[in-house]
C-alpha cells in the first residue's frame, strides 16, 4: 500500500470557521472562496512534499507535524505534536521544513497561519 503525505482536513474545513463573518455573501463568492481555499491546501501540499523529497520519512508510521507561518508565507515554527518517526527523523523534518516558505502570494483572504500536516 503506498504511503501519502496528507493535509489535515481541519485546513480545507477552516474556511468556514475563518470566514464566518461572510455570511452576508453570495453563493458565488462563497464557492470561489472554496476553490482558492482548496488551490491553496494543495499548494501547501505540493511545496511540502518538495520540502521533504530527499528525507526517508516513508514506511515510518505517522507523524504530525504542526507549521507555523507568517504571512509572506515563510515558516518560522515546524513542531513534531504526535509522531512515531524515529527521533532522528523528526529532526530532520523540522528543520527541513522550518526553512519552508509556503505559498502566500494570492492566497491572503484563505491564509492560515498554523497548517497541520500528517505524513504517514
Amino acid at each position: 500500500m503506498k504511503k501519502y503525505l496528507t493535509l489535515t482536513v481541519a485546513l480545507l474545513l477552516t474556511l468556514v470557521a475563518t470566514h464566518a463573518h461572510t455570511q452576508g455573501i453570495s453563493a458565488e463568492q462563497k464557492k470561489a472562496l472554496l476553490q482558492l481555499q482548496a488551490k491553496y491546501t494543495n499548494e501547501i501540499y505540493q511545496a511540502v512534499l518538495s520540502q521533504i523529497a530527499l528525507i526517508p520519512w516513508r514506511n515510518n508510521g505517522t507523524c504530525i507535524v504542526e507549521l507555523t507561518q507568517i504571512p509572506s508565507g515563510e515558516v518560522i515554527r515546524a513542531t513534531t505534536l504526535e509522531c512515531n518517526f524515529p527521533n532522528e527523523l523528526q529532526q530532520q523534518l523540522t528543520v527541513k521544513l522550518q526553512s519552508a516558505r509556503l505559498p502566500y502570494s494570492g492566497f491572503e483572504s484563505v491564509f492560515q497561519r498554523k497548517v497541520k500536516i500528517e505524513l504517514e
